[in-house]
C-alpha cells in the first residue's frame, strides 16, 4: 500500500498532463495492486457507503491482517444499501492494521485519489480497466436544416444552464467527470419520484441554483454554489435552493453498455403520468414543433427570458449513446459557440499595462490538438491576481471558452485559433476536451 501511495503523491505533485502520463506508464502495467486501486477508487459502478473512515485509538484487528482482506470488506459494503457505525469501525480497524491503507482507503471511498488523474488517464495506459462515465453529445447549428420536419416527429426543450449530472438510483449525482457526490440529502430526498418508473433508472439534466429573485443563477455562478457542497464548505442558506431539471432516464445496463435501443420517443411516452416535479426536481418542459419557424420561435422566446438556449430533438430517431461527435438527431441552438478545451499554458500579461506581474491569459487546446489558441479575455481581477503560478499548475484542467468563429493560425497552417475566444470559467465536473469537428459545428448555430 505504502508503495502505491507515493505513486499518487508523484502524480499530485506535477501539474502538467505529458508528466502524470510518464507516471502512469512507468507504474501502472505489472503493478496489480496499484491498478485495483484505481479500479476501486474510479469504477462508478462501486459505492461504499462511507464518506469517510473513523478514530480507531491504535486499535487494529490483527498485525496480520492483509491487503486482500481490506478490498474483501470494500466489496462487502458494496453490496450492501448501507453501512452501520460497527461496520464503518471495522473498516477503519482494518485500515489501521495495514501500513498506509488508512491514506489509500480514504481516497478510495471519497471516488477521488486527489491526484489530478481520472478514469481517462488510466484507460489510456491499460484500455477498459476502470468504466468510463458515457455521455451523449448534440450537434450544432449545422445539423439544424438537415432536419425533416414533414416526416419525423421534432421537439423543442429549454436548454438549462447548469452542472449536468447523472441522478443515480441512490440519490446521489455523478458527473461528466466521474465524479461522485451528494447534496446534503436535499435532493437524496426524493428517491420515492427518481424510482417511481423503476429501481434501476439513471436520469439526465442539470443542477442549478435558484436565486432569490425566483430566476436560476447565471452556470458560474450556480456551478460555484454547487462545487463549494460538493468540496464541504457551502453556505446553508443555498442548499435549499438547488434543483434539478431532468429530460429523460436511461436503464443501468444502457449505461454500462454506452447506448440505448430505446427511441427519445418511447422514453416520453413512458413519463405519462409522472409526478412532474417533486419539490426540487423537475422535468424539462417539451413542445412538438412542426416546422423550422416554430423551432426558432421557440428558441427565440428562450433567448427573451435569457435563457441560454434550445435543444431541438427528432424523438422517432434519437436514442442515447454515448460518442464523441454529436448525434445529427439532437440539436443545440444557442447565440455564441461555446466549447471546451485543455489549459497548456499561462503568461503574463502586457509589459506596460495592469497585469504586468499577473496573468495576462491561458492558452488552450482541443482534444485533437487541431485547435491551439490564446484566451486572454473574460478573466476578473480576481481571476489574474491568482497569477501566472498558479495559473500553471492547472495545465492539463478543462475550461470553458465562447468564441464567435474558428481561422487558421498565422503562423502555423496545422492548427487553428479561435476568433474573439474568451474564458469562461474553469470546469471541475469535466475532465475532457471538445474536438475541432464539434467546434466547428457549434460555431455560429445562434
Amino acid at each position: 500500500m505504502r508503495e502505491v501511495l507515493g505513486i499518487i503523491r508523484q502524480l499530485a505533485e506535477v501539474g502538467s498532463t505529458k508528466a502524470k502520463s510518464e507516471i502512469i506508464k512507468k507504474h501502472l502495467p505489472g503493478n496489480e495492486l496499484f491498478q485495483k486501486v484505481v479500479k476501486y477508487a474510479l469504477d462508478q459502478d462501486k459505492s461504499y457507503n462511507v464518506t469517510e473512515l473513523v478514530n480507531t485509538d491504535g486499535k487494529i484487528i490483527s498485525p496480520s491482517t492483509s491487503v486482500e482482506q481490506v478490498f474483501g470488506y470494500l466489496d462487502y459494503l458494496v453490496a450492501k444499501r448501507g453501512a452501520t457505525a460497527i461496520e464503518i469501525m471495522h473498516l477503519s480497524r482494518l485500515c489501521t492494521s495495514v501500513p498506509g491503507a488508512e491514506e489509500i482507503v480514504t481516497k478510495i471511498i471519497q471516488k477521488d485519489l486527489k491526484c489530478g488523474c481520472g478514469a481517462k488517464a488510466f484507460n489510456a495506459v491499460i484500455p477498459g480497466l476502470v468504466f468510463e462515465v458515457p455521455y451523449q453529445r448534440f450537434s450544432g447549428f449545422k445539423e439544424f436544416d438537415k432536419i425533416d420536419f414533414e416526416n419525423d416527429t421534432v421537439v423543442a426543450q429549454i436548454k438549462m444552464d447548469g452542472m449536468f449530472s447523472y441522478l443515480m438510483p441512490d440519490g446521489s449525482f455523478l458527473s461528466r467527470n466521474g465524479s461522485r457526490y451528494s447534496l446534503g440529502g436535499v435532493i437524496e430526498r426524493d428517491k420515492e419520484w427518481i424510482s417511481q418508473l423503476g429501481s434501476n433508472l439513471i436520469w439526465m439534466g442539470e443542477l442549478l441554483v435558484r436565486g432569490t429573485g425566483g430566476s436560476y443563477l447565471p452556470r458560474k455562478t450556480s456551478n460555484g454554489i454547487i462545487n463549494s457542497f460538493i468540496s464541504g464548505d457551502g453556505n446553508p442558506m443555498w442548499i435549499n435552493r438547488v434543483e434539478y431539471v431532468t429530460w429523460g432516464y436511461i436503464t443501468h445496463e444502457d449505461f454500462r453498455r454506452g447506448y440505448s435501443d430505446t427511441t427519445y420517443e418511447e422514453m416520453l411516452n413512458s413519463l405519462n403520468g409522472v409526478k412532474v416535479n417533486s419539490g426540487k426536481i423537475f422535468l424539462s418542459k417539451t413542445d412538438f414543433v412542426r416546422d423550422k419557424d416554430e423551432a426558432f420561435v421557440f428558441y427565440k422566446n428562450c433567448r427573451t427570458r435569457k435563457e441560454e438556449g434550445a435543444m431541438i430533438k427528432v424523438i422517432n430517431k434519437l436514442k442515447w449513446k454515448s460518442e464523441s461527435s454529436g448525434s445529427k438527431f439532437g440539436v443545440k441552438l444557442k447565440p455564441v459557440a461555446e466549447a471546451e478545451f485543455e489549459i497548456v499554458d499561462a503568461y503574463y500579461g502586457d509589459k506596460k499595462g495592469k497585469y504586468a506581474n499577473y496573468l495576462g491569459g491561458i492558452v488552450v487546446k482541443s482534444c485533437d490538438d487541431k485547435i491551439l489558441t490564446k484566451l486572454g479575455g473574460g478573466f476578473s481581477d480576481d481571476d489574474r491576481f491568482l497569477g501566472v503560478d498558479w495559473w500553471e499548475k492547472l495545465v492539463g484542467r478543462v475550461v470553458t471558452a465562447q468564441f464567435t468563429g474558428i481561422t487558421t493560425d498565422k503562423t502555423s497552417r496545422e492548427t487553428y485559433c479561435l476568433d474573439h475566444g474568451r474564458f469562461v470559467e474553469l470546469r471541475n465536473d469535466k475532465d475532457c476536451a471538445d474536438s475541432y469537428e464539434y467546434c466547428l459545428g457549434v460555431v455560429n448555430n445562434g
